[in-house]
């Protein structure tokens, strides 16, 4: 006796493909023998259809469903542009800030070149405590230099409103 079964497809079968219920003529939900769904509906787009056909309660949710997705719509677009001024902003403040200490350096080092001695480099503490009278014409005008580019530098890095 033999115990092995083999089954090997049926006729006009295709391997790998398969029919849907309305394919294979099973009933669809709407007790129609077959398709009852149109050509757009099985494509996966929405059937519009004139308001004057609509019932009230049919046209009154689909403004209320309209109402609601313009509003979420909304709501993303006014999250994400949050967050992007969030982001610019402090992108703005730190492009300022990188810029203050830049042309702070910068003009450090002008005026250390501009006021440098052969021997000896211009330094404004050595005149913090200094007595004028023995002070000489040559370094005095070195320290009011000095102070005018301070005055400069400080108007600059102010804000302005």
């Amino acid at each position: 006796m033999n115990n092995e079964l083999t089954h090997h497809g049926i006729l006009g079968m295709k391997w790998g493909v398969r029919r849907t219920p309305e394919q294979l003529g099973h009933k669809t939900g709407n007790g129609k023998k077959g398709g009852g769904e149109g050509k757009a509906e099985k494509a996966g787009q929405k059937i519009r259809r004139r308001a004057g056909s609509m019932s009230d309660d049919e046209l009154r949710s689909r403004i209320n469903r309209l109402n609601m997705e313009e509003q979420y719509d909304n709501l993303v677009a006014r999250q994400k542009s949050r967050g992007t001024s969030v982001v610019k902003t402090l992108l703005s403040n730190a492009a300022k800030d990188l810029a203050q200490q830049s042309l702070a350096k910068l003009v450090s080092k002008a005026v250390g070149r501009m006021f440098a001695d052969k021997e000896k480099e211009f330094d404004i503490n050595d005149y913090k405590d200094a007595d004028l009278s023995t002070v000489s014409l040559d370094d005095l005008s070195k320290v009011a230099k000095w102070y005018s580019l301070q005055q400069t530098i400080e108007k600059a890095r102010k804000p302005k409103d």
